[in-house]
């Protein structure tokens, strides 16, 4: 293995991992503003 694919792994390992980084950071906004609606539709009054 010379150099060059070295850097390819190692591109594409940091691409996976950021990706993957990315989608948890994603999924942790979704639950975070999905409680925070909860929350917060039922203290609404609707009347």
């Amino acid at each position: 293995m010379n150099n060059i694919q070295k850097n390819r792994l190692k591109d594409q390992l940091f691409k996976f991992w950021g990706i993957v980084c990315t989608l948890i950071g994603l999924v942790l906004l979704v639950v975070f503003i999905g409680g925070i609606l909860v929350d917060g539709l039922s203290r609404v009054d609707w009347a």
